[in-house]
């Protein structure tokens, strides 16, 4: 049961709250989490995850199909 009504809904911030509250992110740590998220083909955000069963990356699903049609091994 919440008690403190009064944390709930959005938050209002202010320049104190953003720069000097140890709870937000730095933009370096920022940019290491995205660039995780990145297919490493397109280098977007991944859009319906790929993994390869050998090495375990992972590739937005569209660029997967099209790197195996691409470039089949002979």
């Amino acid at each position: 049961m919440i008690k403190n009504s009064d944390q709930l809904g959005p938050w209002i911030l202010d320049e104190k709250d953003i720069y000097e509250s140890e709870n937000f992110i730095d933009d370096n740590t920022l940019d290491e989490l995205l660039d995780i998220f990145k297919c490493p083909i397109c280098l977007d955000i991944i859009n319906q995850a790929c993994r390869v069963r050998d090495c375990g990356h992972l590739f937005c699903r569209e660029c997967s199909e099209k790197y195996a049609r691409n470039f089949k091994p002979s």
